[in-house]
């Protein structure tokens, strides 16, 4: 998915970080790699009021500079599949959505590649249906500035294995990131707000809450608690980035 780096979040704007995304988006040569943009084109009729406020604003103001960087001939997909739940006005068909997600993890080695506190998969089912899981930990904030050790670490300790699909929760970050992973033949997927989108959906939540446990760095408040992590997250855990 690409990441788009905007002013104000978890991760500091750099140039060197900006012109990897403009690499990532604009690469013709991976034909392995998929590039997700926002699918906000084709109208905004299906996606709550606030969503297309924003979108309608965020476009107005990016979408020249932005559309520089596309290739013509090049094929994008949407960023917003890990985004099934919380945007759309029309949420009940959320779950189906989500089970088609969960596909491409079924029965396989999943390797999370995270921020200190996002914590995927903590408290639901969303990967239950993996063979196995294992973490490498990163920076919450600021990852980009330890990508150099963050890489490293990942084809250290990640097997290259049709069995292995690597996810990524790391901001803009993991857009490079899994970019630079399929160079290398893995599998790796920038899942972006997966898990806060699937607690939002079992909750039912109508708007963007806190998720009790897990930083969620598009809510006011965040409940975050040391104590509530169980063995069976730290025994996941392979690799700590900080």
């Amino acid at each position: 998915m690409l990441g788009l780096k905007q002013k104000g979040s978890f991760e500091n704007n750099t140039d060197e970080l900006s012109n990897r995304l403009k690499q990532v988006i604009s690469d013709t040569n991976n034909n392995s790699f998929i590039v997700g943009i926002p699918d906000r084109f084709s109208g905004l009729d299906r996606y709550t009021k606030e969503e297309s406020f924003f979108w309608k604003a965020f476009w107005g103001k990016f979408y020249i500079p932005f559309r520089k960087y596309l290739i013509p001939q090049k094929t994008y997909y949407s960023a917003h599949i890990t985004r099934p739940y919380i945007s759309f006005k029309e949420k009940k068909g959320a779950d189906k959505r989500f089970q088609k997600l969960r596909s491409i993890w079924d029965k396989k080695d999943i390797y999370l590649i995270e921020g200190r506190l996002s914590r995927l998969g903590v408290g639901n089912d969303l990967f239950d249906n993996s063979k196995n899981i294992k973490r490498i930990i990163c920076p919450e904030k600021n990852a980009f500035s330890k990508y150099d050790e963050i890489m490293q670490t990942a084809v250290n300790l990640i097997p290259k294995n049709e069995d292995t699909v690597v996810l990524i929760a790391l901001g803009p970050t993991a857009t490079v990131l899994a970019f630079d992973l399929s160079l290398e033949g893995y599998q790796a997927i920038d899942m972006g707000h997966i898990d806060i989108e699937y607690e939002w959906m079992l909750g039912g939540a109508t708007k963007k809450t806190p998720v009790v446990g897990k930083y969620v760095n598009e809510s006011s408040t965040h409940i975050v608690n040391e104590d509530m992590l169980e063995s069976k997250y730290t025994d996941s855990v392979i690799g700590v980035v900080k």
